[in-house]
């Protein structure tokens, strides 16, 4: 019985049985390895289309709410300067409305942009170190200042201040909105490149 075993073994029979079950296992391990690895691509693709589609949404309503609220507080100024105090009165009511809309969602609004753009981007929108900063970089507290420097050429206005005075307030909140103009376009234009080299990353995956 050991003889025919023996012969069996050595026979080109066994060594094709042998050869038949060793490709038969090493031809599933790959397909194996083959349809994980697609498979694990394809998740990750749609994560990187998920946060795509995230960002792009997030950018508009973000940059939405920043360009309103510029054009309001630039807008209360023009009326200043051209002493139309009644019409400057009625736009700031309309300019705080979405102020608070904005003062609301800031803090989810940073986490959001931490999320998506990372750090970085985050204290481009708002540094919390500079709650007490004459020369902020970050929008939120170029807003600030902006805000005030207006607020206070109103307050003046309103109060018949010198036209000295006057003068002086406005060439202040002049020079505030410029700086949140440059800040702001800033923060569109680097958040702008980052979803492109979302889309870029998307796109080579």
């Amino acid at each position: 019985m050991s003889q025919k075993i023996a012969k069996f073994l050595n026979s080109p029979l066994c060594l094709l049985v042998w050869g038949f079950i060793f490709t038969t296992c090493v031809g599933s391990y790959i397909n194996n390895q083959y349809h994980e690895k697609s498979w694990r691509s394809k998740a990750q693709f749609e994560i990187f289309k998920e946060q795509l589609t995230e960002s792009k949404v997030f950018e508009e309503e973000l940059l939405t709410l920043a360009s309103q609220r510029f054009t309001l507080l630039e807008r209360v100024y023009f009326e200043l300067a051209a002493y139309r105090l009644d019409s400057a009165r009625a736009t700031w009511k309309e300019y705080y409305v979405i102020v608070n809309l904005w003062n609301h969602a800031i803090n989810a609004n940073r986490n959001r942009t931490a999320l998506l753009f990372g750090e970085a981007m985050s204290k481009a929108l708002l540094d919390d170190t500079e709650n007490q900063s004459d020369n902020p970089k970050s929008l939120h507290h170029r807003f600030r200042l902006a805000h005030y420097s207006v607020l206070e050429t109103l307050q003046c206005m309103k109060s018949n201040c010198e036209s000295e005075n006057r003068r002086k307030n406005l060439d202040i909140a002049r020079e505030h909105i410029n700086l949140l103009g440059v800040v702001k376009d800033e923060l569109s234009r680097d958040i702008r490149r980052a979803i492109i080299q979302k889309h870029e990353n998307l796109v080579t995956h």
